[in-house]
C-alpha cells in the first residue's frame, strides 16, 4: 500500500530503515537543519568561513567568546554588520564588524536544504547560466577557467546585476549568474553553488518533498 515516506519513516522498523534512509536522502536532510559551531577565528575581512556543505542560510544566535568587544551579535540580513552584529555572506559564511575584532566566535544557524553541485558552464556576453535548468540558493564560488581575466571571482549580494571588477552574483532569476562586463566577455567558468531542492535536473527535492513521496515499503 502506498503511502507518504514520512509515515513509513516514523514506524522506525528496522528492515526499512535502509530505505527509508536512501529515499529521504539521510545525509543531505542532516545538513539542511540547525548547526552549531564554536571556536570560530575570522579571517582578515572578519569572515568566518564555513564548510561547503554547511553554508548558512540565516544566524540564529551567536556571541563572541574573545575579542576586543565580547557579548551576543545581533542577527542583520544585508549588507556589512555594524558593531555589535553579525550577517551572513552571498557565498554562505558568517561576517562580523571589525570594531570587534572578534578572535572566537560561536554560532547557532540554519543551512540550506539543497545540494552542493559544481558546474562548468558557458559564458556568453559575461552571463551564464546553471546546467540542466539548475537554480541557486547561494553561489559558493566562480572561477573564469576562460575569458579576459581569469581566476577566482569575489560573490557579491544577489541581484546585482552589474558587478564591479572581479565580482560575480546570482540574479533575480536564480538560474543566472552575471560576471563583470569586462573580466570574461566569452568563455568558461566553474561555479560551486547550493541548488535549489526540485529545480532542473540532477537534484533531488526538497526535504518536503521527499517526505511526501509515495512508497511502497
Amino acid at each position: 500500500m502506498a503511502r507518504a515516506l514520512r509515515v513509513s519513516a516514523n514506524e522506525g522498523l528496522q528492515p526499512k530503515l535502509g530505505a527509508v534512509a536512501q529515499s529521504v536522502r539521510a545525509g543531505d536532510a542532516w545538513t539542511g537543519c540547525r548547526m552549531a559551531v564554536t571556536g570560530l577565528v575570522p579571517d582578515a575581512n572578519e569572515v568566518s568561513a564555513l564548510p561547503d556543505g554547511f553554508k548558512a542560510s540565516m544566524v540564529l544566535k551567536a556571541y563572541a567568546a574573545a575579542g576586543a568587544a565580547t557579548g551576543e551579535l545581533a542577527y542583520v540580513t544585508g549588507g556589512a554588520p555594524a558593531a555589535g552584529e553579525i550577517s551572513t555572506t552571498p557565498d554562505g559564511n558568517l561576517v562580523t564588524n571589525a570594531a570587534d575584532a572578534v578572535t572566537s566566535l560561536e554560532a547557532a544557524y540554519m543551512t540550506y536544504d539543497g545540494q552542493v553541485v559544481t558546474d562548468v558552464v558557458t559564458v556568453t556576453a559575461s552571463v551564464a547560466t546553471f546546467n540542466a535548468s539548475r537554480a541557486a540558493y547561494a553561489l559558493i564560488s566562480a572561477t573564469v577557467d576562460a575569458g579576459v581575466i581569469p581566476g577566482a571571482k569575489t560573490v557579491v549580494a544577489r541581484g546585482t546585476a552589474a558587478p564591479a571588477a572581479g565580482q560575480v552574483a546570482v540574479q533575480d532569476d536564480p538560474t543566472t549568474v552575471n560576471f563583470n562586463a569586462a573580466d570574461v566577455v566569452n568563455g568558461s567558468a566553474t561555479l560551486v553553488y547550493v541548488a535549489q531542492g526540485g529545480v532542473g535536473n540532477g537534484v533531488a527535492g526538497t526535504l518536503k518533498d521527499r517526505l511526501e513521496a509515495q512508497v511502497d515499503f
